[in-house]
């Protein structure tokens, strides 16, 4: 729902700077990933531009959503704590 939205005010507004420069970030990020990272990994992986770019929008909402809600909790004079994850991973013996 918030890609639509973000979509229909693209093309409601005629702003498609933001869009534009949003599809470059990620595409150079994709460049990049394939340039320095492991070579193991399929130039096709550029068919998934478009999901990356549709998931790109959707992290950029919840941020300011993260945003917001710790700017009301700072006016609201309560305190802001990082939480601490316990990472665990699956061990790989190859």
């Amino acid at each position: 729902m918030f890609v639509a939205l973000v979509a229909s005010y693209t093309i409601i507004t005629g702003d498609y700077l933001s869009a534009g420069l949003s599809a470059i970030f990620i595409f150079f990020t994709f460049i990049a990933a394939y340039l320095f990272g492991d070579r193991e990994e399929s130039p096709l992986y550029i068919l998934l531009f478009p999901a990356m770019w549709i998931l790109f929008y959707v992290l950029v909402f919840v941020e300011y959503f993260a945003l917001l809600k710790s700017i009301g909790l700072l006016r609201a004079g309560k305190d802001i704590v990082w939480q601490n994850w316990s990472r665990e991973g699956v061990a790989v013996n190859i």
